[in-house]
């Protein structure tokens, strides 16, 4: 990754910092299993483009821990890549015996992203929920935020703000204005997927105002669940319990930050 822009790695997936989701007027697909890997000093983060109004954005599983007071870093981008897709009930990319590839490429892009930080003290150390080192929740930085394309582009710490009350509950959704973004929150009460009311781009990266001093990346398994062309009767639980299930499963590792 020598112009820290992008994660290559001997396979043939390379990763980037976007994707584009195809239209529901040229598919049939209804799921979509997203794996991010979202570095801690991009202030426009991963883009996930082509979502259409009605669809789901949700998150399973994050791993990963980024420090928020360190020695400054080149910018390292995020990246992003499909890793399976649904339609009616068949899975379309992946079945679990041709997973393994794509995962080991994943994780290479991965590593390849922490080696690109320089190595420093962990300070101000959260994970991708947001937690800190003794059990509590930063509400100024750290973790990460989904921004839906109805926010009109990458939202930051000055523009969507947690209640400071948030620092011992979690990032609960009645801590932070609703309806533009959520912070991913895997308590009682908490959010993991929310509608895109207005098509367009979704980002996703670390909750920050100052990037330049972090350092570290998170893993994020995401899904897009669209509506239009599930099978009737899905509801949204069933549906990215459903996406989130199909293989590579479990891919994540928790990426050595430092």
């Amino acid at each position: 990754m020598s112009d820290g822009n992008s994660a290559n790695t001997s396979t043939s997936t390379t990763t980037s910092s976007s994707i584009t989701l195809p239209s529901s007027a040229d598919s049939n697909y209804w799921g979509f299993k997203i794996m991010v890997g979202v570095s801690s000093n991009d202030p426009v983060g991963a883009q996930i483009a082509g979502l259409e109004a009605g669809d789901y954005i949700g998150i399973g599983e994050m791993a990963g821990e980024a420090s928020f007071a360190t020695s400054k870093a080149k910018l390292i981008k995020c990246i992003v890549n499909i890793v399976n897709k649904i339609v009616g009930d068949t899975v379309d990319v992946l079945t679990d015996g041709a997973a393994e590839p794509i995962v080991d490429a994943w994780n290479d892009s991965l590593d390849l992203m922490e080696k690109a930080f320089k190595d420093g003290k962990p300070v101000k150390q959260r994970d991708a929920w947001g937690e800190t080192k003794d059990g509590g929740y930063a509400t100024d930085e750290g973790g990460v935020l989904v921004c839906l394309p109805q926010a009109g582009g990458s939202l930051h710490q000055g523009d969507i703000k947690l209640d400071k009350d948030a620092g011992s509950n979690g990032r609960l959704p009645k801590y932070y204005p609703q309806g533009k973004a959520f912070f991913p929150c895997n308590l009682p009460g908490g959010l993991l997927y929310a509608e895109a009311t207005q098509a367009g781009t979704a980002s996703i990266l670390a909750y920050d105002s100052n990037f330049d001093d972090n350092q570290g990346v998170y893993n994020v398994e995401v899904c897009v669940y669209r509506p239009s062309k599930a099978p009737a009767g899905t509801t949204p639980d069933v549906a990215i319990e459903k996406i989130l299930s199909m293989p590579p499963n479990s891919g994540l590792i928790n990426p050595d930050a430092s």
